[in-house]
Parts: structure tokens; C-alpha cells; sequence
């Protein structure tokens, strides 16, 4: 069975070594607005449709290593390619055949527990997406 592509800004972030892509993506829904006028027929028209609005995308990746360092350094690579999202240099998230710029992200935190311990963390990642 072929492997669902997820990558951020080249990242392989479902190579079924370290990162596992868990249930659960959602790629957030664009939003648009309008403004309603009425016309001179007396019904309502739409006009000034856009979808401007930054939607948030997640993504629940599994991530798994053999030490609590290697972890670690699994994570630091996911945040690294976040730090390098902003407004003048959007990077691509692509999710099986889909492609979405990627405006920005918090850092991932993941919480210490008796996984983290073992090597493992479920991180939710969600990324703050343009619209298409």
C-alpha cells in the first residue's frame, strides 16, 4: 500500500521511520465573505466575494525514535521548517496531491510524559494556511 504524501517545505512528514501520520487531518475550510445589495429588481445580489482569510490546517503526526535525544531532534527539524514560514516566504505543505502555502505556525510543544520517555510523542500540528 503507497504511502499518503505529506511533506512540509520537503520534510517527509509520513516516512513510516520516524513520522507516522495518524487519523484525523483536516485541512480547515476556506472561509469567504460577501456583501449583499439589493438590486433594482428587488432581490438581493452578491457582490465583493473573497476568501482572504488565513484558514488552519492539522495534522496529527505520530513521531517516533529510539532515544528521547533523537526525539528530540525529530521535532527540532519540524520546528525548524515552521520558523521558516512567514508572510514573505511561504512554504509548501503538500498532502497527497494537494499543495498549501503555509503562512506561519506555533512551535511544537510536546507534553512529557511516560511516551516522551519511551521515544515517542503525538503532536497535533496545526499550520496556518493561506486560502486556495
Amino acid at each position: 500500500m503507497a504511502l499518503t504524501t505529506v511533506t512540509l517545505d520537503g520534510l517527509d512528514m509520513n516516512d513510516h521511520v520516524t513520522y507516522w501520520l495518524m487519523p484525523g487531518f483536516n485541512p480547515g475550510e476556506d472561509v469567504y465573505t460577501y456583501d449583499e445589495q439589493r438590486s433594482y429588481a428587488g432581490t438581493v445580489t452578491v457582490t465583493n466575494v473573497t476568501n482572504a482569510h488565513v484558514v488552519e490546517l492539522m495534522v496529527p503526526i505520530d513521531v517516533r525514535c529510539t532515544t528521547v535525544a533523537l526525539l528530540e531532534t525529530a521535532i527540532a527539524a519540524i520546528n525548524t521548517k515552521i520558523a521558516g514560514c512567514h508572510i514573505g516566504a511561504l512554504k509548501n505543505f503538500v498532502f497527497g496531491g494537494t499543495t498549501y502555502q503555509i503562512l506561519d505556525s506555533n512551535q511544537l510543544r510536546p507534553v512529557r510524559d511516560v511516551r516522551y520517555s519511551l521515544g515517542c510523542a503525538l503532536l497535533p500540528v496545526v499550520l496556518r494556511r493561506m486560502p486556495i
